[in-house]
């Protein structure tokens, strides 16, 4: 089962990748497997900071760090029905860039020590186009523990009032022998984990 439950999460994130990157767009995966509900979250920086371009100011930077951490606190972003007896076992969250963007590489000008050669800075406005066009996301992965896993019915996504700028959330959910697609939004937050 959590094969088929990596390969369906899988064939998801290959769904996602040809897509276009869509801002106010956040992806959700679930999966059971026996008692534990594991939760993969993942959406562009802008949904949860308001920006994809590496930090600039110490605000921004604090912004990042209280995503980060606001995203570890699994338990006030989903909650299961409570006859299912569900808690939170471990979270891990994470803010990832470009593969291709060097987080330092526009930081040191040692290079240019001489500017009396450069009558334009074009260079310097590449770099920050380049910033501006840089993509990153925030990525949060979650398994909580039921006691009655027979009991699970539903699991609500709170995620809209802590993250306003993410509009909708596209889900996958597989289960034992029910699996579903759906889409959450900030008037329906409820994901039905029964057919």
């Amino acid at each position: 089962m959590v094969l088929l439950a990596i390969t369906t999460v899988t064939t998801a994130a290959e769904r996602r990748e040809m897509d276009s990157h869509e801002h106010g767009v956040t992806t959700l995966n679930v999966a059971t497997d026996g008692d534990a509900v594991l939760l993969e979250l993942e959406g562009p920086a802008m949904n949860f900071v308001g920006f994809e371009h590496e930090p600039r100011t110490d605000e921004q930077k604090q912004a990042i760090a209280n995503a980060v951490s606001a995203l570890k606190a699994g338990s006030s972003l989903f909650g299961f029905n409570s006859a299912a007896g569900c808690e939170l076992a471990s979270a891990a969250s994470e803010r990832v860039g470009d593969a291709d963007h060097d987080e330092g590489k526009h930081d040191d000008h040692s290079d240019h020590d001489d500017h009396s050669d450069h009558d334009d800075h074009s260079d310097h406005d590449d770099h920050a186009q380049a910033d501006e066009s840089a993509h990153s996301e925030f990525l949060a992965q979650y398994q909580f523990n039921c006691t009655n896993p027979d009991k699970l019915t539903e699991l609500t996504v709170s995620l809209f009032a802590q993250f306003p700028l993410t509009e909708q959330v596209e889900t996958s959910f597989v289960g034992a022998d029910f699996q579903t697609f759906g889409q959450l939004t900030p008037d329906r937050q409820v994901l039905s984990l029964r057919p």
